[in-house]
């Protein structure tokens, strides 16, 4: 659904592929990445990016924040990328946080 959606463009740098059994998208595979040290200030430049996403495709990040941003050669990467849902299910969501 994210992944159809372009929600994730230019903010998984290191994606090498997705894991599929029986049609359903089970997992991914990441190149190896390391903890980015501008996670701080990455948060709201890349939590903007997301929220305008978010706007445009109705799809919200589930559990995102700076804990999820790394880095792969000098470029922020996004990491826990299962956790996009409708944006008609936030409610529902918000009680499991």
């Amino acid at each position: 659904m994210a992944l159809k959606a372009k929600f994730y463009d230019g903010l998984i740098p290191a994606s090498e592929g997705l894991v599929f059994q029986d049609s359903v998208c089970m997992g991914y595979v990441m190149k190896k990445y390391k903890e980015h040290p501008e996670s701080d200030r990455l948060e709201k430049e890349i939590g903007e990016t997301i929220m305008a996403r978010t706007r445009k495709t109705q799809l919200f990040a589930y559990d995102f924040g700076k804990e999820k941003i790394y880095e792969l050669k000098g470029q922020p990467c996004l990491i826990d990328l299962e956790g996009i849902y409708r944006l008609d299910e936030y409610r529902a969501r918000e009680k499991e946080h």
